[in-house]
């Protein structure tokens, strides 16, 4: 089922590799970005990020996905992370940040935001390689054959989303304009559209996901507090 490469006797699947390479991309470019504006770099985060993102991870299964406490308390027990809710992940390890570095969150979270959105595009797209991050059945030519059906390569569609994104926010970086509701806007955006092209999850009326309600209403949220930073600096 995943694409394995084999360098003698070490075998990883492509979705490990990719997740291996977001990482290392993420943080020597937040490591760079973050020299370059003379702010000092923060060697210690990218563990407390780890632990908190994989924290966050399990409690979003939990929520949308388990039945019972005893899934709830196998979801816990696990390292798992095809079952994994990235958008809890990433706002765990968020909260994480916040909570440790109040007074330089602004400074220096800022810039290592951009290199986020780019490193979660390359995850989530080596999980459609690895053939993790598929959804429901289609019949469109750039379907991905999966578990016996052609199916949504939903990990594909949200690395398109974030990686476009990303392009937007780092031009409103550029530009001098804060960026943290935007980028908070794009994860959303990307959890909008792909919430309703995945197999799992807890439905509500019409079809809609209950992800898809979150990141409609975070979208919202994250439009007005754009348009308000807009105006207060105009």
């Amino acid at each position: 089922m995943y694409t394995l490469v084999t360098l003698g006797p070490l075998r990883m699947s492509t979705y490990g590799l990719c997740l291996l390479a977001a990482a290392f991309i993420w943080w020597t470019w937040s490591e760079r970005a973050l020299i370059k504006n003379n702010l000092p770099p923060a060697d210690w985060v990218l563990p407390g990020v780890i632990v908190a993102a994989w924290l966050g991870g399990r409690l979003g299964v939990i929520l949308l996905q388990t039945t019972s406490l005893l899934d709830a308390v196998a979801q816990l027990s696990t390292v798992r992370v095809f079952e994994f809710q990235w958008w809890s992940a990433i706002g765990v390890a968020l909260i994480m940040l916040w909570r440790v570095l109040p007074q330089s969150f602004s400074g220096s979270l800022t810039h290592m935001l951009v290199p986020l959105l780019v490193a979660y595009g390359m995850a989530t797209l080596g999980a459609t390689i690895g053939g993790t991050a598929v959804g429901t059945p289609t019949a469109l030519p750039w379907g991905i054959d999966s578990y016996s059906n052609i199916r949504h390569p939903v990990g594909l569609y949200a690395a398109l989303i974030v990686w476009s994104g990303a392009v937007w926010v780092a031009r409103r970086q550029r530009a001098g304009a804060p960026i943290g509701w935007a980028t908070i806007g794009v994860f959303a955006a990307q959890e909008l559209v792909c919430g309703g092209f995945r197999l799992n999850g807890w439905v509500i009326g019409g079809g809609l996901h209950v992800t898809q309600l979150v990141g409609l209403v975070t979208l919202i949220v994250a439009r007005e507090r754009v348009i308000m930073t807009h105006h207060r600096e105009t």
